[in-house]
């Protein structure tokens, strides 16, 4: 009987993480879920897995550290022995206005959101191109690198950047049959408490719904299917066309 195939998420305690490691459970994967300051939720969401019958782990790390980054795939690669499909959730989303971002928060931002991506996609190809693994890894990106929303220069500049960081990633790990691709959710049906009501913000979503973080994981699958073994340094943008809009709502009839 073949090994299951094994997926790596970081930030996957809460929201858009915890999302995307249910849905790969379901699909069959055994899963290894990154957290930092979310360690309980981290373990239930790792026993809601193992009831699935699947094979989960939970390993702590922050991604602004390179030494706890090599720890974290350490540990990884030990306890599954093997990586298929790498998921760069982690991130921050803090906001202030362009004038008024003061220099702990851009590098709270910084640090986390494009430093901690880099560095841990450039282990998890690292660690594909070793085993001869022609592995899968998506970055999660926003619709804000694509947009110019109020209070997010910082965010969206980094949102933008892993954008391009999809592309030259995917040119570069190309020669060992590894694919990098990046999905830009917009508003997102997590559950924070930071979020606004939905309906306060359909002015500016043509499809008047959020994205739900169980439709991230799907597209996340999609991505890694056989069927997708073409698609490389693409962007999928989940936002209800959110980005598409440059002009008041009703001027497009909505």
């Amino acid at each position: 009987m073949q090994n299951a195939k094994c997926a790596l998420v970081t930030g996957a305690a809460v929201g858009i993480g915890r999302g995307i490691a249910l849905a790969l459970a379901e699909a069959g994967y055994d899963v290894g879920i990154h957290c930092n300051g979310s360690r309980q939720k981290a373990e239930e969401l790792r026993e809601e897995i193992c009831a699935m019958g699947r094979k989960c782990g939970v390993y702590p790390a922050d991604v602004r550290d390179c030494t706890q980054i090599d720890r974290l795939f350490g540990d990884f690669q030990r306890d599954f022995g093997r990586l298929d499909l790498f998921v760069a959730n982690a991130g921050v989303t803090k906001k202030a206005a362009f004038l008024e971002m003061d220099e702990d928060t851009f590098d709270l931002v910084t640090q986390i959101d494009f430093r901690g991506t880099f560095f841990c996609v450039q282990r998890a190809a690292r660690a594909m191109r070793d085993s001869q693994t022609r592995g899968s890894i998506v970055i999660i990106s926003s619709n804000n690198a694509f947009m110019q929303t109020p209070g997010v220069a910082c965010y969206g500049s980094v949102k933008d950047a892993l954008v391009k960081l999809t592309k030259h990633a995917a040119m570069e790990v190309a020669q060992y049959g590894i694919r990098v691709n990046a999905i830009a959710p917009g508003w997102t049906d997590t559950g924070e408490s930071r979020l606004p009501p939905k309906e306060t913000t359909y002015g500016h979503i043509p499809l008047k719904r959020w994205c739900q973080p169980a439709e991230i994981g799907q597209a996340v699958l999609a991505l890694s299917a056989n069927w997708a073994g073409s698609i490389t340094g693409s962007c999928l943008v989940m936002d209800g066309g959110a980005s598409a809009q440059t002009h008041a709502a009703e001027e497009y009839g909505l």
